[in-house]
C-alpha cells in the first residue's frame, strides 16, 4: 500500500466515524501536502482547505476558512490514486506530494466546551504560559503554551485563544503541552497525560466541598473568588490555588487558620475546596465590612493582640488586610503568619500597626504574579478596545 492509499484509508475511517457521530475528525501527518477543495463525505458541505501545510492536522467537518484556522489545513488530501472516496469530486489532480509524507495518528474530535478558568502569562514571551481549563464543565485540564506561538493579545483574551486552540485530544489526560516545530509550524499538542498535582496535605477540618459544586463569581484578586451554593445560605469566599506551585504558599495560610479556629481572628474556616479530590484551599465565611482606617485603631490592635497571644506573627499588617464589619475588626489574607515567640518581633508589629492605618499610599498586602498579569491583560485589552 503506497502513502497516498494509507492516507486515503486513514482519512476515509475516521471521516466514516465523525460523520456516523456528527463530529469533526483530524488526521495528523508529517511532510509536505497541498490540497484542493472538495467535498468529503455527504453532510460535509463546504469543506475548505486554508492553505499549503508542512506537517499538521487536516481537520474533516470544516466549514469555512478564517483567523482562528490560521496555520491549519481543512479537508482531505486527494490524488488520481483514489478517487473513489465516496462523495469526493475534485476539482482538479492533486499535485506536490513530498516522499516523506506518513500518517502519525488518526481521532475523533468528539465536540466539547472548553473555559479558560486561570491563566499566567510571560508578558515578555520568554517563557511558556500556563492555563487551567475546564472541559464539557467536569474535566480539569492543564495546558503549557510555548512562547512566541501566540500573540499577547490572543493569550490574554480567552475567547479569541480558543478559537485558536489545536482540537483536544480524546483520552484521560489532564495535562497538555502545545507546541511547535521547524517540520511542523502548526500548533499542535505535542503530549497529553495524566499528571499527578500536588495537594494540601495539612489538612484539619472535617469537611471539604468540590470546586465544580460552587457557582464562582466576582474575581476579587487572582486566587480569591465570590462564590455561591446551595448548600451555603450565603455568599462564600472562594480561596485557591490556581497551579501546582502555588499549593505550598496556600498549604501555610490552610494551618494558620487552623490555629486561629474559634479565636475571633479572622473569617470563618467553612470547609476546605477540593478539585477532583485534592485539596486546593478553603471556603470562607463572606464578613462584609470596609477596610480599616485611623479611627479603627482601638479594634485593630485588640484583634492582633489576640493574635499575638496565640504566639503567632502577622508579617503583612496594613489596612487593606482589615476588614471592619459590626462585630469589629477581621484580619485577613494570612499566607505570611508564622509561629513566633519573638517579642521584639511582636511589639514591633503592634507600635507600628498606627502608621500601617495612616498610610494613604494604596501599597498593602502581598500582590501574586498571577494577579500582576491578569492586571496587565485587563490593561492590554482595554488598550485595544480604544485603539
Amino acid at each position: 500500500m503506497d502513502l497516498w492509499e494509507k492516507f486515503s484509508v486513514h482519512s476515509r475511517k475516521v471521516a466514516a466515524a465523525a460523520s456516523t457521530n456528527s463530529e469533526a475528525a483530524t488526521v495528523q501527518y508529517s511532510g509536505s501536502v497541498s490540497y484542493i477543495n472538495h467535498n468529503l463525505h455527504p453532510g460535509y458541505e463546504n469543506v475548505k482547505v486554508c492553505r499549503q501545510s508542512r506537517g499538521g492536522l487536516v481537520r474533516f467537518g470544516a466549514r469555512s476558512c478564517g483567523v482562528s484556522e490560521r496555520g491549519l489545513v481543512w479537508g482531505l488530501p486527494l490524488s488520481s490514486s483514489f478517487l473513489n472516496v465516496e462523495g469526493s469530486s475534485p476539482a482538479r489532480p492533486f499535485a506536490d506530494l513530498d516522499d516523506n509524507l506518513s500518517i502519525m495518528s488518526t481521532t475523533v474530535i468528539h465536540p466539547s466546551t472548553v473555559e479558560i478558568l486561570n491563566q499566567e502569562i510571560d508578558r515578555e514571551g520568554n517563557t511558556p504560559s500556563y492555563y487551567r481549563m475546564l472541559v464539557d464543565k467536569q474535566h480539569f485540564k492543564y495546558i503549557t503554551i510555548d512562547p512566541n506561538i501566540y500573540d499577547a493579545d490572543d493569550l490574554c483574551f480567552p475567547p479569541m485563544l480558543l478559537e485558536k486552540l489545536p482540537p483536544f485530544p480524546d483520552g484521560d489526560w489532564n495535562y497538555g503541552h502545545i507546541s511547535q516545530t521547524p517540520d511542523s509550524p502548526t500548533p499542535s499538542f505535542v503530549e497529553t497525560y495524566r499528571k499527578s498535582f500536588p495537594s494540601i496535605t495539612s489538612l484539619w477540618h472535617e469537611k471539604s466541598y468540590d470546586y465544580l459544586s460552587l457557582k464562582i463569581g466576582e474575581r476579587l484578586r487572582a486566587n480569591v473568588y465570590m462564590a455561591a451554593s446551595p448548600q451555603f445560605e450565603k455568599p462564600v469566599i472562594a480561596k485557591f490555588a490556581r497551579f501546582g506551585w502555588e499549593i505550598g504558599y496556600y498549604a501555610a495560610e490552610t494551618r494558620v487558620y487552623s490555629w486561629i479556629d474559634g479565636h475571633d481572628i479572622g473569617p470563618k474556616f467553612l470547609r476546605h475546596l477540593t478539585e477532583e479530590g485534592r485539596v486546593i484551599d478553603f471556603l470562607l465565611e463572606y464578613v462584609e465590612g470596609y477596610h480599616a482606617s485611623i479611627s479603627d485603631l482601638p479594634s485593630c490592635k485588640a484583634v492582633v493582640e489576640r493574635l499575638h497571644g496565640l504566639g503567632i506573627l502577622h508579617k503583612d499588617l496594613n489596612k487593606h488586610n482589615f476588614l471592619i464589619s459590626e462585630k469589629g475588626a477581621v484580619l485577613i489574607d494570612l499566607e505570611t503568619a508564622v509561629r513566633s515567640n519573638d517579642t521584639a518581633a511582636l511589639e514591633a508589629e503592634i507600635k507600628g500597626l498606627e502608621g500601617q492605618l495612616l498610610d494613604q499610599s494604596g501599597i498593602g498586602g502581598v500582590i501574586m504574579d498571577g494577579e500582576l498579569e491578569e492586571q496587565w491583560c485587563e490593561g492590554l485589552r482595554s488598550s485595544d478596545s480604544r485603539g
